[in-house]
This record gives structure tokens, sequence and C-alpha cells, in this order.
């Protein structure tokens, strides 16, 4: 065989040799990049689960503190109070016989903040925050039911409304992680039954 033939073959050998390579490169970038897909895949699913769980947890912390609410008739300390981004109220505990109790909404630092005193003559101090909720909350707001006038209200004041609870409390919670390009997570509406309030009407009735 001539040198010009065996030149031209270890070319052919050569050409083959870099396009399987190229092939192979082609072929590690897929999985590569399928992989990272997957990965990023299985992170987002795994913060979207953490993120529900959260936002779970906070209205169930929330509605088990509007369920405890009540009133006192001889404690002008003891109100309710709510407007569409916090409220503020009192369940048994502390001290004193009770606790005073307060949900805030921050939009500036997308959290949610509890604050919590035994403390009968002095409110909540949000200064001094006993736990935050999540970073990533886009949205939080209240509303009160009023069944004596069967209507929704953005702000209920118990030293206003006859001395008397709400009759429900609705929670509408929209959550996104802070670094996070996915659509916001809004939580179905949670109505919360105060008990106090059912009792008080029952109370009424039964006069």
């Amino acid at each position: 065989m001539s040198n010009k033939a065996m030149n031209r073959q270890k070319g052919f050998t050569l050409v083959e040799i870099m396009a399987a390579i190229s092939l192979t490169v082609i072929i590690m970038a897929f999985v590569a990049q399928a992989f990272q897909a997957g990965v990023d895949s299985w992170t987002n699913a795994g913060n979207r689960t953490d993120l529900m769980q959260s936002g779970r947890y906070l209205i169930s912390r929330i509605s088990s503190d509007l369920q405890n609410s009540y009133l006192s008739q001889t404690n002008t300390s003891c109100y309710f109070q709510g407007d569409s981004a916090g409220v503020h109220c009192v369940v048994p505990g502390g001290v004193w016989g009770f606790q005073t109790i307060e949900y805030r909404y921050d939009p500036g630092y997308r959290a949610v903040f509890r604050a919590a005193t035994d403390d009968p003559e002095n409110p909540p101090d949000l200064s001094y925050l006993d736990e935050s909720f999540l970073d990533g909350v886009q949205k939080l707001t209240f509303r009160y039911y009023d069944a004596t006038r069967k209507t929704w209200l953005d702000f209920w004041d118990s030293r206003q409304v006859e001395a008397r609870l709400p009759d429900l409390v609705e929670i509408r919670l929209s959550l996104q992680p802070s670094q996070s390009e996915d659509p916001a997570y809004d939580f179905p509406p949670t109505a919360v039954k105060l008990m106090v309030s059912q009792l008080q009407r029952g109370s009424r009735l039964g006069r």
C-alpha cells in the first residue's frame, strides 16, 4: 500500500475519532442538562412542599388563636380588634389567666409577625416579636363576618360592635419564595368560627 493511501486511511480514522468524540460530548452535555433539570425540578418540588407545609402551619396557628378568643365584661383590656392586615385578640393563658396576641402582615419584609404579652395593661409590642413566620408571604388578609347584618367586614372592634366577637374570620394567604420565579400559591380561603361568639349567641337566644 502506498504512503498516500495509508495517510488517507489515517486521516479517515482521525475524522471518525473526532466525530465520535463530538458525539460523546453532545450526549454527555444532554445527559448533564437533563440531570440538572431533574435536580432543579426535585429541588423546586421540595421547596414548594416545604412552603405549603409552612403555610398550612401558619393558617393553623392563627386559626387556633382565633378559635380561643374571648372577651371580658369587666376587663377592658380584653378586646378583639382586626383589620385587613392583622388581628388583635385575647386567649386563655399567661400569669393573669389570659394572654394578648397580635398578628400583623408586613409587606416590606414579606412576613407575618406574631407578638404576645401577659401584661393586661399593655398591648403586644411588635418591636419585640416572639415569632415570625416565613419570608415569602405575598399576601395575608383578614375579613370578619357579622351574622347579625349578614355581611363581611374589613374591620372589627369589639369595643364598638356591641362588645362581641365576629362570628367568622376569613384568612387568605398567598406564598411565593423570595428568590423564585414560580407564580405565587394561593391557599384556599379559611373561615374560622369563633367558639365564644357562638356561645354568646346561644346564650342570647336562650334568654
